[in-house]
């Protein structure tokens, strides 16, 4: 989530703008042209949606509608939307992400020029970047150095790490053509990391994969006086042929095979062999390499902990709300949802008197 605070205004004071202590909210939209790293001009009459899915492989994307001809330059400029809000004479800024824009649409009806936009953000730069030629690691190679030096040369810069002293097990090579994003998201699973993610301020984000729980949360949604949550909630529970066994097997030919199961048989929960009195087995997972058993273990656990651990999958709609990142632990208390949830997508409508949706599923523990 990002901080409250900025802008000289405190904390506090944002956050009661945010949440219209004074019975309105004062906001404004404003999408910057950023070129060679800083502000270059504003787009004119820009309306937009911007969006976040954490099972996507670009988790940040956005679609923009502009009018009249505006001096970007397609092919190296990104937008950067942010939201303001004003509270104590100031206005408080919060960045939307940084986006680079794909397939413009220009229509021309008399002398009204517009634009429809396609973006994605940065980790764009990953994806569409792959490895020239066959590329070798030597075993005994930090994982995050390679993530860090792939990130560094596709362009993205410096990115924010949680540091790992986890090496690689094997030599490890890689086919020409190879796209970077895959390398990179190949490297983080198996040290147990999340896909690489790019944050609302446009830096790569390399941290580690953690339960989501209630010692976590980072925002609570309330109904109360200070409420932004609107009335309409949905939510869905599936349970129908969800894995109670996991299994993951490393083979290769540097490597002693190593395996790893997880057993759900937890009398507690819903899913397991004991409560189902049956065993639904997962499909192997084979990743490519892993540093040692415990990690092994730590990765079927965690791809047990999704598969089987959400629980129920809900909907909320709030007054736009510029702080979140991702994979963010919430509170919800709704007459209709209450509990403890992680965020796995939003979606920001970028106008005055727009909302915000939030995908967030249950945390149960396993």
């Amino acid at each position: 989530m990002q901080n409250l605070e900025r802008n000289g205004l405190t904390e506090e004071q944002v956050y009661k703008a945010l949440h219209a202590s004074k019975g309105y909210r004062d906001i404004r939209f404003r999408f910057y042209i950023i070129r060679n790293g800083v502000r270059a001009g504003i787009l004119p009459a820009v309306s937009g949606t911007v969006r976040y899915s954490a099972e996507s492989e670009i988790q940040r994307t956005a679609s923009f509608q502009f009018y009249g001809e505006s001096g970007i330059d397609w092919l190296t400029d990104q937008i950067q939307p942010v939201m303001e809000i004003k509270t104590g004479g100031a206005w408080a800024e919060f960045s939307l992400g940084y986006f680079i824009p794909s397939t413009p649409t220009r229509e021309a009806e008399g002398n009204h020029i517009s634009y429809t936009v396609e973006a994605y953000d940065r980790t764009i730069f990953v994806k569409e970047d792959c490895v020239t030629e066959r590329t070798f690691y030597a075993k005994g190679t930090p994982y995050l150095d390679i993530v860090q030096q792939l990130i560094v040369s596709s362009g993205l810069g410096d990115a924010e790490v949680t540091p790992s002293g986890l090496t690689l097990p094997t030599d490890r090579e890689f086919d020409i053509g190879t796209s970077k994003l895959e390398i990179i998201n190949t490297l983080l699973s198996e040290i147990n990391y999340l896909p690489l993610y790019i944050n609302s301020e446009g830096s790569a984000v390399l941290r580690p994969y953690q339960e989501p729980s209630a010692e976590r949360i980072s925002y609570t949604y309330r109904a109360d006086e200070l409420s932004v949550l609107h009335s309409a909630a949905s939510s869905v529970t599936d349970l129908y042929n969800v894995p109670n066994i996991f299994i993951a097997v490393v083979s290769n030919p540097e490597q002693e095979p190593i395996s790893a199961m997880y057993v759900n048989d937890n009398p507690a929960s819903e899913l397991s062999t004991v409560r189902r009195g049956r065993k639904i087995v997962s499909e192997l997972y084979k990743p490519d390499s892993i540093n040692s058993q415990e990690e092994l273990d730590a990765y079927i656990r965690r791809i047990a902990f999704d598969q089987s651990q959400v629980y129920e999958a809900a909907s909320i709609s709030t007054a736009l709300m510029p702080i979140h990142e991702g994979r963010e632990v919430l509170e919800i208390r709704h007459p209709e949802i209450s509990g403890v949830f992680e965020e796995i997508g939003w979606e920001m409508d970028l106008q005055s008197g727009g909302s915000m949706s939030h995908s967030v599923r249950r945390i149960v523990q396993i």
